[in-house]
C-alpha cells in the first residue's frame, strides 16, 4: 500500500468545511496531535496532510490549525496554515491554550490541567489578599511558578481571573 493511501484511510475525511479527525494513534492519551510512523520516525499527522496536499514545510514554519477548528486531531488541509511560532503563540492567547512547556487546554477540561479552578481561585485570593507567594503556593499545589505566573499575566484561565478580579474589584 502507498504511504498516502495507508495516511488517508486512518482519517475520517468529510465535507471541505469539516474536521478530518485522525482516528488512529495520537500524542496524548484522550487526544492531542495525531501521530503517524513514516520512514522510522513518527510526525504529526495534521503536518504530513499539509506534506501530501501542499508539498514541504519550509524551515522555521508551523503548521497550525485555524482558529475556528482548533481541533488537535484534524487532517483537513482547509483547515491548515503555515505560520511562524510566535503565529502558534498567539493563536494559543486566542484559543485559550496556555502555552509554557507545551500546549494546554484552558481550564479543567484538559488532560493535562494539574489545577481546578477552586485551586485557582483559592491561589489568586492568596496570593492577592494574603500575601502569599507564587513560589510558596506552588509548591503546596505541586506546580511550577510559572504555570502559576500564566495566570497572572492572563495566558491561563484568564475567564477565571477575569472574574476573580470583577468579584473583588481588582483593577
Amino acid at each position: 500500500m502507498k504511504v498516502e493511501d495507508r495516511f488517508w484511510s486512518k482519517v475520517d475525511i468529510r465535507g471541505p468545511d469539516e474536521c478530518w479527525n485522525w482516528n488512529a494513534s495520537s500524542s496524548h492519551r484522550g487526544g492531542g496531535y495525531g501521530s503517524f510512523w513514516i520512514d522510522g520516525k513518527i510526525v504529526y499527522s495534521h503536518r504530513f496532510a499539509w506534506i501530501l496536499t501542499n508539498g514541504d514545510i519550509p524551515d522555521g514554519l508551523w503548521v497550525l490549525h485555524k482558529v475556528e477548528c482548533h481541533n488537535k486531531g484534524c487532517c483537513n488541509p482547509n483547515h491548515l496554515y503555515l505560520g511562524t511560532n510566535s503565529d502558534n503563540q498567539k493563536d494559543s492567547i486566542e484559543n485559550g491554550t496556555c502555552f509554557f512547556s507545551n500546549n494546554r487546554l484552558l481550564g479543567e477540561k484538559a488532560s493535562n490541567s494539574k489545577l481546578t479552578e477552586k485551586q485557582v481561585r483559592e491561589f489568586l485570593f492568596s496570593h492577592f489578599f494574603e500575601g502569599i507567594s507564587t513560589k510558596e503556593i506552588a509548591k503546596n499545589y505541586k506546580v511550577t511558578r510559572q504555570a502559576l505566573d500564566g495566570i497572572l499575566e492572563g495566558k491561563c484561565w484568564k475567564e477565571v481571573f477575569k472574574d476573580f478580579k470583577k468579584e473583588y474589584r481588582i483593577y
